[in-house]
This record gives structure tokens, C-alpha cells and sequence, in this order.
């Protein structure tokens, strides 16, 4: 079986994955960053670093981080330009960045790839390395996400709600899709939640060729306890 690492450089080649350009939700937030204070910022699966190369654009120091070295190597041909971004190999529940160095984790379409074990420990990974009073500012997938009815008929669940994906372009990769409910304690366990809404974010291939579904996910601002 291959690891998350090496299942998710799979999935970077394949270029299925495809989200090149930054979310729109983002960029509107960038406005209410600036207001916030924040100064440096952490894009926790950073992905081809589209959100990297967003806030470099707009003077914040970010560091980039993923655990696939093809999107990593994709990423730094991205920011080379910017001396305030940069990118590195890591895992999300260890990352080796220092306690309390930034004032914003993006985690954007990630921190539900993965068993609810490692979840927690990605949030208190996350809640590490953010200053006190400094902001997490993600998307996780929904039980209305399209690939929600896609799990259950194609993957095998290894525990309520989490399966080890068996579609194509997917197979062996770990999802987990969260209910409101579920957002509301778990993330409780390691944050101040300030807002939450579900909305429908850009699809991919995965999900694009599903009509009955829409991209549901959970949007989630929340704020380390001082």
C-alpha cells in the first residue's frame, strides 16, 4: 500500500487536481487578514501553492508546507519570485516550524485527509505553531460533499464517516467528511471557533462529473485561546 506521501504525489502528476488558482474565498479574505494584523502566515498542504503565491502577492511572509514533494517542487517554481514565500517538505501532525511563529494557518481542502486521530493531531500541530490569538482559517469536506455518496459506494469506511477512497485517481487516499455537529467539538478541543458556514467551493474532476452532489465543504475561522 502506498503512503499518504507517495498517494498524494500520484495525485499531484496526474494533474487531476488541477486548483491552480487561488479560491475566491481567499482572496476575499485577504482585506480581513490585513485588518486582523497578520503579518506571517503558514498554508498547511499547500498544494501546487496557488494561496502561497496569493499572500507573497500581498506582502505577507508564508511559508508553504506539503507532504508531496511534486507539489512542493511545483510550488517553489511558483514563489520564486517573492522573497517572503517559501516552501517545505512536511507532514501536518509534525510539523518542524517553531511554537508560536505565525498569525495565520490556512489549511484550505485538507485537514480532512485523514484519520480523526491524525485530525486532532493536526489541529494541535496547527494550534502550536500559531501565536496566542492567532487565527486558523480552513475548509474541510462536508457529509454533503460529492464525494460523500462516492466513499460509501466505492471505499471502505475504517471508522464513522472516514473511508480509504477506492475511486479512480483516489484509491488509497484517506478522507473524512464532517458534520456541523462534528466541527462544533472537535475543533472546540483546540480553538475559539468565531464563524462557520458551509459552502460549495470550485470542483475538480473528482467531483465535477457528479451532478447530484455539490462541492459541499466547511468554512471555518477559528482562533487560538490566549
Amino acid at each position: 500500500m502506498l503512503t499518504q506521501a507517495e498517494a498524494w504525489d500520484q495525485v499531484i502528476t496526474s494533474r487531476r487536481y488541477g486548483l491552480e488558482s487561488p479560491d475566491e474565498i481567499v482572496v476575499k479574505s485577504i482585506d480581513r487578514f490585513k485588518g486582523m494584523g497578520v503579518k506571517r502566515v503558514i498554508d498547511v498542504g499547500c498544494g501546487l501553492g496557488r494561496h502561497v503565491a496569493l499572500f507573497a502577492e500581498h506582502g505577507f511572509s508564508v511559508l508553504g508546507l506539503d507532504i508531496s514533494a511534486n507539489a512542493v517542487a511545483t510550488s517553489l517554481e511558483q514563489v520564486t519570485a517573492y522573497p517572503g514565500a517559501h516552501v517545505i517538505a512536511g507532514d501536518a501532525t509534525r510539523m518542524e516550524v517553531a511554537s508560536d511563529s505565525f498569525d495565520l494557518a490556512l489549511a484550505w481542502r485538507m485537514i480532512h485527509l485523514g484519520q480523526t486521530n491524525q485530525i486532532d493531531v493536526m489541529l494541535r500541530e496547527i494550534n502550536r505553531v500559531l501565536r496566542p490569538g492567532g487565527a486558523l482559517f480552513c475548509s474541510v469536506r462536508s457529509t454533503s460533499n460529492a464525494l460523500y455518496p462516492k466513499a460509501r459506494a466505492q471505499g471502505r469506511e475504517i471508522e464513522q464517516d472516514t473511508f480509504v477512497m477506492g475511486s479512480e485517481g483516489l484509491d488509497g487516499l484517506v478522507y473524512h467528511f464532517f458534520t456541523r455537529e462534528e466541527i462544533l467539538w472537535r475543533f472546540s478541543e483546540h480553538f475559539e471557533i468565531e464563524a462557520m458556514e458551509e459552502r460549495e467551493l470550485e470542483h475538480t474532476s473528482y467531483t465535477s462529473e457528479r451532478d447530484t452532489c455539490g462541492n459541499w465543504f466547511w468554512i471555518v475561522l477559528c482562533r487560538r485561546r490566549n
